[in-house]
């Protein structure tokens, strides 16, 4: 039986036409990266992944994922919307300060009986003495808002700075605290709705931040 023989020149034909057609899958991979839209270092519109809030010890500051979509992950609260099914769902709302995405947090207060409501979030914080910024934007309905910094030892509260405000459009509120820390120490960032009364009232927060400084 005869075998055809093949020309070198046909044969580096076929390779080069075999890697045009599959191509390496490094560079493939690397450029596919680049270009996807939901690459976070391509979305600026993500906060809780832009490169500006590397310091935040805050892992969800603006209650939403990397595609945009609600997310309530690592806060917990008294307060939850329930749909016409009867099924129970964190309170947020579409709504967001300028560069805040899409989604923020909604809290009440008022009513008869009386209800106030919160929402908080477990923090790890460096042991030793440390300088720390609280901050976040919020508006206001009739409410008061508040956000705070608790600092708990073997679950007893022992200091509690927090900031009080007032507003009808997004502002942004902040304070400095200096903290001294042990290993046994825990802490939870506090925001509230606190005003008091029968008048329904309303708070929104969004990109919730706690930042060491020093």
């Amino acid at each position: 039986m005869n075998i055809p023989s093949l020309k070198a020149g046909t044969v580096i034909i076929g390779i080069v036409m075999f890697l045009v057609s599959c191509g390496d899958g490094t560079p493939s991979s690397s450029t596919d990266n680049t270009q996807n839209p939901k690459d976070s270092t391509q979305n600026p519109t993500d906060s809780t992944q832009n490169p500006k809030d590397s310091l935040n010890l805050l892992t969800n500051s603006s209650f939403e994922d990397c595609n945009n979509q609600r997310d309530f992950s690592g806060w917990k609260s008294m307060e939850y919307f329930t749909d016409s099914l009867g099924n129970k769902r964190p309170p947020l709302v579409q709504d967001a300060p300028s560069g805040g995405g899409k989604w923020c947090i909604e809290l009440s207060s008022g009513g008869i009986p009386q209800k106030l409501s919160y929402a908080e979030s477990i923090i790890s914080v460096q042991a030793g003495t440390n300088i720390y910024k609280v901050s976040a934007w919020m508006k206001t309905k009739v409410g008061r808002g508040s956000i705070s910094l608790r600092h708990f030892k073997n679950s007893i509260l022992l200091h509690d700075k927090f900031i009080i405000d007032s507003t009808y459009k997004w502002k942004q509120i902040s304070f400095m605290d200096t903290l001294i820390v042990t290993q046994i120490d825990s802490f939870r960032i506090h925001i509230s709705e606190r005003q008091t009364g029968r008048q329904h009232c309303w708070s929104w927060f969004d990109n919730v931040k706690v930042e060491k400084v020093n």
